[in-house]
């Protein structure tokens, strides 16, 4: 296949857009669908090679599958390896086991499946995950171990089929994306069924160009680069991914795939040299910067910004170089001793089982707590204190159900006066409930990323709006119909209005203000269905929260034997976060009683992230059991509740 320098630069505008949004920078929250533009350009350029050499008879499966292999391992496989001593030397022991297993299904590209199955409310931050980018390149790799067979198949035997059966499964693919988004979002962003229209469809242009040859077209290409750049640009969250809003990008990249040849000013456009210059280096670039951006974050503690952030753009940008100019090119141009495919195929197998193999057994050693930190204090003490940090999920694992039945384990008392109702934030506090000195009797009634807004539900990553929808319609009938509750808790992080909202039919509200507004009124009818049945609702705001995962910071500290309080933050850092939040519970303050935590957690100037020799918070935002145990001790949560309800 001729080589198109705009292409380069089409993956040069695919991977700059990845690289600032997992960095963190504002304006770029549709980055990540630079990624949905490298598989469409991936399944163009596989198949326009496939088709060419099946058409003059050189088409052999060996030989394809050696070429993937110095492709992608050499490059993949030296990030794995340079990775290790850092992983070694600065995570703590559970993530030192996470990073194992994200080592061994790297290996042999199952990172998908393996974040697929382990995304919930309770996972560690994605941005400290060294591999997390790899889940792409399993997509790939997946779907290239079926995709040339099938292609090869009936392109002997009835080749005039090979783009009605594309189209067919762009189509299913498609719909199972955009039924997967609504009903398992996690499963449909990580796995390549939901993912496979996107490759298909490239592979779909390129027996288009194949079949009318090289075609030129301004209008179309220059739509198709509008298309992309205005995705990522504008898109963001503003809807589930993958799914119909994802044609935008993908058919966008078509357009410029098939008509932005040289002569349009889409091309020139993409020609520019330091376009194709990062284009040529954009699998390195990309191989690198999460690494580079996770490991930082660990050491720090923090995100990086200013000078800092500068300094680890230019790294990434080194690293793909070196990795680009040492490893990429000498393998895949066949240099040295490894000419042959079976040469080749036999290094590749054996980086897989070696690579594989490291990563078990990181998995199996308990995070290899006898490892020393960089100041040579054991890391036995933090891993006691990781236990500490376990998943909040208050009086049990066994409460964030959806099922209508409340477990016995789930109440303090055999006829609970109170309900305790919502999702993560509300778990959080039921240990410091149970703590308070002032009795409170509750049952406890939680689903993860279910917010206890009866008739609106945000997409979650584990729970699908449908489901939360039924779930606080069960909590709210069964509240309604046990006499003897009398007082209603509900709480969450009341972001709901930031997010794109599922009314009851269906449809979505994606405004900020209608959703404030939409959130404001539900909750306001709630209050009054629950006072005409006798009962008071009060509303327990989310904690103060700065942008740091405050339960690693705090671990960190103590690994670098630093100050327990370095973790501390600022109430002014505090009032500038959540801000739909705190917008949404200060007009619902004058109708219905809100307990705010920055009152208990703050003083004038600073608020506290750790309390005696534990932490506060397990993450950026909830509360540990020892840190709602110390809220309920410390602070009589359960008396302040009564209190705001009597006198409200």
């Amino acid at each position: 296949m001729q080589y198109r320098a705009e292409i380069d630069g089409l993956r040069a505008v695919a991977v700059v857009p990845v690289i600032l949004f997992h960095a963190g920078i504002e304006g770029f929250d549709g980055g990540f669908l630079g990624v949905d533009v490298f598989f469409v350009i991936s399944g163009f350029l596989i198949t326009a090679i496939i088709t060419e050499e099946l058409e003059t008879e050189r088409f052999s499966l060996a030989r394809f599958y050696e070429r993937r292999a110095r492709r992608i391992l050499p490059a993949l496989t030296v990030m794995m390896l340079v990775c290790l001593p850092f992983a070694w030397m600065w995570m703590l022991p559970s993530e030192l086991v996470r990073f194992g297993r994200s080592l061994a299904a790297t290996a042999v590209f199952l990172s998908n499946v393996l974040y697929w199955r382990q995304t919930d409310y309770f996972s560690p931050d994605a941005e400290l995950n060294p591999l997390l980018h790899t889940w792409s390149l399993s997509v790939e790799e997946q779907f290239y171990i079926l995709f040339p067979l099938i292609l090869m198949l009936m392109w002997r035997r009835s080749r005039r089929w090979v783009a009605p059966v594309l189209v067919l499964g762009i189509l299913v693919s498609l719909a199972l994306a955009e039924w997967g988004g609504r009903n398992a979002p996690a499963a449909t962003f990580f796995l390549a069924p939901s993912r496979a229209f996107e490759l298909l469809l490239g592979a779909l242009a390129a027996l288009f160009v194949r079949r009318f040859g090289e075609t030129h077209s301004g209008a179309a290409s220059a739509a198709g680069l509008f298309m992309v750049v205005s995705a990522i640009a504008f898109l963001g969250d503003r809807a589930a991914t993958p799914s119909l809003w994802t044609l935008i990008p993908v058919i966008g990249t078509a357009l410029i795939l098939v008509f932005g040849r040289e002569g349009t000013a889409v091309a020139a456009i993409l020609r520019i040299r330091p376009l194709v210059g990062i284009g040529l280096i954009s699998y390195s670039l990309y191989l690198w910067h999460q690494p580079v951006l996770a490991f930082a974050k660990i050491r720090l503690a923090e995100s990086a910004g200013g000078v800092l952030l500068a300094g680890l753009f230019v790294l990434i940008f080194l690293a793909g170089v070196a990795s680009w100019a040492f490893v990429e090119r000498p393998f895949r141009h066949r240099r040295g001793t490894l000419r042959g495919p079976g040469r080749m195929l036999a290094l590749s197998a054996a980086s897989i089982v070696g690579v594989a193999a490291i990563g078990a057994l990181l998995n199996s050693g308990n995070g290899v707590y006898w490892r020393t930190t960089p100041i040579g204090e054991p890391f036995a003490e933090i891993a006691l204190l990781e236990q500490s940090m376990a998943p909040n999920y208050g009086l049990d694992k066994s409460c964030r159900s959806t099922e209508p039945e409340i477990a016995p384990s789930c109440r303090t008392a055999p006829n609970p006066t109170t309900a305790l109702w919502g999702d993560s934030f509300a778990m959080h506090l039921a240990q410091a409930i149970a703590d308070s000195p002032t009795p409170m009797p509750f049952a406890q009634r939680t689903v993860s990323q279910c917010g206890p807004i009866p008739g609106l539900a945000v997409m979650g990553s584990v729970t699908s709006w449908q489901s939360c929808l039924a779930f606080n319609d069960a909590a709210l009938s069964w509240i309604l119909s046990d006499e003897a509750v009398r007082t209603v808790i509900i709480s969450s992080p009341f972001d709901q209005a930031a997010r794109t909202i599922y009314r009851r039919d269906g449809t979505v509200i994606r405004d900020e203000a209608a959703g404030r507004a939409a959130v404001m009124k539900a909750l306001v009818a709630l209050s009054g269905q629950l006072a005409d049945a006798g009962k008071r609702l009060v509303i327990v705001g989310p904690p103060p929260a700065s942008r740091a995962n405050l339960g690693v910071c705090y671990l960190r500290r103590r690994a670098m034997s630093l100050d327990d309080h370095a973790c501390d933050f600022t109430v002014a850092a505090a009032a500038a976060t959540n801000l739909s939040a705190k917008a949404l519970l200060a007009e619902l303050a004058p109708v219905i009683p809100v307990v705010r935590l920055e009152d208990l957690i703050c003083d004038d100037e600073i608020c506290r992230a750790s309390a005696g020799r534990g932490s506060v918070y397990r993450d950026g935002g909830h509360l540990s059991i020892d840190g709602s145990a110390w809220l309920g001790r410390q602070n009589d949560l359960a008396g302040i509740i009564l209190r705001k309800t009597a006198t409200h």
